[in-house]
This record gives C-alpha cells, structure tokens and sequence, in this order.
C-alpha cells in the first residue's frame, strides 16, 4: 500500500464522500475511486459502504483507519525533516554557456533576494555535458538550449533568443553576399558539433537544401567573435553578444532570408526527481521570468 492511496482513503473516510474528498485533493473523483478500489484490492476486502449520498467504513475499513493514521503523521514528520535537511544543502544547478552569459545571472539574483537561505552550486558546461550530469544525479536541475528530447526529462521553458550571422564591416565590404547560397561559400566561424547554436545553424542550412562546412570551430563563443572582429569570417553567435558591437559598427549583420535564428532555453529536471523546496521555489521563479 502506498502513501499516496492511503492518504485519498483517510481523506474520503473523513469527509464520508469520494466527491468531497476530490475536491479536497484536487483530484477528479473518478481517480479518487480508482485509488479507494486498488486499496480494497490489496486488502482483499471493501473498505467502504457505497450509498447514494455518502460512503461509511466497513469494520475492515475503521481498522485500516486507525493504523494509517499513525503512519501518515510518521511519514509527515519524515518529509519534514528530509525537506529541512534539502533547504539547508546546496542546490546543483547546470547551465549551458549561453543562458550562463544572460538570463542566468538574473534569475540567480532574483532567488537570492527571494530565498536568501538557499546556497546555490552552478556547473556551466555544454548542453550534453549539462544534461548527462542530470540523469546521473550529479545535479539537481538545469537550463538547456534547444530542444528537451529526453524520455526521462521534462522542460519547463524558460526564454528564447536570435542567433546572428556578423563579420567585420571590413570583411563585409570586400566580401558581399545576397544570398545564402553565397554565404555558405565564405568562411564560416561555428561552435563545435553538439552545441545548441551550431545545432540549430545546421538544422537551419539542412532545411534550405544546403550543407555549411565551417571554416573554424571553438568550444567558446568569445574565441568565435575575435575571429570574426580580426576579419576571419562569418560567426553565428547569439544576440547578447554582438548586439553592442552591431550598434557602434564594430561588427557588420547579415540580413539574409532566414536569418537570424530562433532557439529556446529550458529549465530541466528528472521526471520521477522529488521536487524538494528549493527546487519548487526555483520552478516557480522561472515560470515568473518567461
């Protein structure tokens, strides 16, 4: 017998009602009586008396009352406990580089204005990185970019932005392109395989029919926007990265059709992880920044 089901029979026997105890629980009263049938399955027995305006307990039913009562108040306390110990231990939380050098720093403020008592650990590394470390438990939770195609994770969304294709106005002027069939031509400045960015510039040429072989490839987009500043080609990088630089002319855009890109981020955890206090608090606060 499990916590849950115990707890939808205490509940129905206190209010002598599956519709009153639904409504209780925030439940459908169809799974309430769903609950109560698989218990008296496992009991062997009925639990309840059905009548049409209200359910009592068999003898069998007062016994299991009396004995679950005393468990649930124990497995209250438990979780008391076991959630203090969570709010006094540090929350692992993984980052991609790109939510790292934007959003990241925002929410993490925010928190700590909020829930100043939560110590917070964050491990930047790839996407693939990020969410290998997850489905070990090595983290708690962490914020993705691209898609979440994980079976054993689930995504709450948390922002989106554009990724720009820029060179040096220099490399603009001798190097003009009106199509993307010309820009693919050019040399081309990318993240490495298996990061989100250049995921989404591959998926993108591959949609047009065409395929982009970069000319570099770093695991930093800062190494990619030097490049790109000293003349050495095209970069896609993301939009909090070269929108100043765009603005005082020291980098030139491309407006290509297509272009820019679109990508999302996501707040990511195990789909059967308990969602202790803090990691609730920091649901709760990404579903306020979307």
């Amino acid at each position: 017998m499990d916590i849950r089901k115990l707890h939808i029979f205490q509940t129905a026997a206190q209010m002598k009602s599956f519709t009153k105890a639904a409504a209780a629980l925030y439940m459908t009263q169809p799974a309430v009586s769903k609950a109560i049938s698989e218990l008296e399955r496992e009991a062997g027995t009925l639990l309840f008396e059905r009548y049409p305006k209200q359910v009592v307990l068999t003898p069998t039913g007062r016994l299991l009352l009396d004995k679950s009562e005393a468990l649930l108040e124990l497995y209250r306390e438990v979780e008391q406990d076991l959630n203090r110990l969570d709010s006094q231990s540090a929350l692992r939380i993984g980052s991609c580089i790109t939510i790292a050098n934007d959003r990241l720093p925002q929410l993490l403020r925010l928190q700590k204005e909020k829930f100043p008592a939560v110590r917070i650990e964050v491990v930047i590394a790839s996407a693939a990185t990020v969410m290998e470390k997850l489905n070990s438990n090595d983290l708690d939770a962490a914020f993705i970019e691209g898609v979440v195609s994980a079976e054993w994770a689930e995504g709450i969304p948390f922002s989106s932005y554009t990724i720009h294709a820029v060179c040096s106005p220099s490399f603009a002027l001798s190097h003009p392109v009106s199509s993307l069939n010309e820009l693919i031509n050019l040399p081309l400045l990318e993240r490495e395989k298996g990061r989100a960015i250049r995921d989404t510039v591959d998926s993108f040429f591959l949609l047009q029919g065409l395929c982009a072989v970069p000319d570099w490839t770093s695991t930093n987009s800062n190494a990619l926007l030097q490049a790109a500043l000293q003349d050495f080609g095209v970069a896609f990088l993301p939009v909090n990265m070269i929108r100043k630089k765009v603005e005082n002319h020291s980098l030139a855009e491309l407006h290509l059709p297509g272009l820019p890109l679109g990508n999302h981020t996501h707040f990511v955890f195990k789909k059967q992880k308990h969602l202790n206090e803090p990691l609730q608090n920091i649901v709760s606060l990404v579903k306020q920044q979307r």
